[in-house]
């Protein structure tokens, strides 16, 4: 069974789930759309779900869309006015919690406290819950061709691959897939994904814990209005959205072109 059919299938105890319920609620409270909040089981599936499909030269499904997205389409504004991409990484473009899963059950098949062994099991469970990175990392590239401005937006600890630190904690993790040194977000990573091509002079990178909303509020004012699609994938995304919309509400700045599609994962 695939993580995703895992996730919709325990949907009941999922925090994310829940907090996604009231989310809509929430939304309607403030007379937005209650197709403003977006349940997607993979990135791919967001252009299908937004007015960025379109841009894409995908026909989205009009049922998913709210009135804006709906007018934006309609009327052709949507291939002028300026799209912000919103992504978060883990529970987005890398599923940590299928690892963190076969772990567990590796460690309850063989308990350990040894901090050697330990790692070794993380690192055995990363490798084995591997996704192929086409599978989010084409679909991401396509979609930031298609925006304006993108923001990689992560929880994740920035570190310098050239520090001592990083040295010693990346032995666990396989060279090639820097995605997956959870819960480390390189400065190298960060300058190689957004000199590839599709991110090329328009992707910032943020890392860091707690998430600090100052930098995306001050992008959106720069963009004057723009359509933003936020996508992330549990209570902590959904908490950053509520925020952004009330740091914008606060302003007395619009905020009725803002969507979240949450992949309603749990945790991560």
């Amino acid at each position: 069974m695939g993580i995703e059919q895992w996730h919709l299938n325990h949907a009941p105890e999922n925090p994310a789930y829940l907090c996604l319920m009231r989310l809509n609620e929430w939304c309607e409270g403030l007379d937005l759309s209650p197709q403003t909040v977006k349940v997607v089981t993979h990135l791919r599936e967001v252009p299908q779900s937004t007015a960025l499909g379109e841009r894409m030269g995908i026909r989205p499904d009009f049922s998913c869309l709210t009135l804006q997205e709906q007018d934006l389409i309609k009327t052709g504004k949507i291939q002028n006015v300026p799209v912000l991409l919103l992504v978060d990484v883990d529970g987005v473009l890398v599923s940590i919690w299928p690892a963190f899963v076969d772990f567990w059950k590796k460690w309850k098949n063989s308990p350990t406290f040894s901090p050697p062994k330990l790692w070794e099991k993380l690192e055995e469970s990363i490798a084995q819950t591997r996704p192929h990175w086409g599978d989010t990392l084409l679909p991401l590239a396509r979609m930031a061709q298609a925006a304006n401005q993108v923001i990689i937006w992560t929880n994740r600890v920035p570190v310098n691959q050239e520090s001592i630190f990083w040295k010693i904690a990346r032995r666990i993790f396989d060279e090639e897939t820097w995605l997956e040194r959870f819960p480390f977000f390189s400065q190298q990573a960060a300058g190689e994904l957004k000199n590839a091509r599709p991110f090329r002079e328009k992707t910032q990178v943020l890392a860091g814990f707690p998430k600090n909303i100052s930098p995306i509020i001050r992008k959106i004012e720069e963009m004057n209005d723009p359509y933003v699609v936020y996508v992330g994938s549990s209570w902590l995304d959904i908490r950053n959205f509520k925020r952004i919309i009330k740091e914008l509400r606060r302003r007395e700045d619009p905020f009725d072109r803002i969507v979240f599609c949450s992949t309603n994962h749990l945790i991560l």
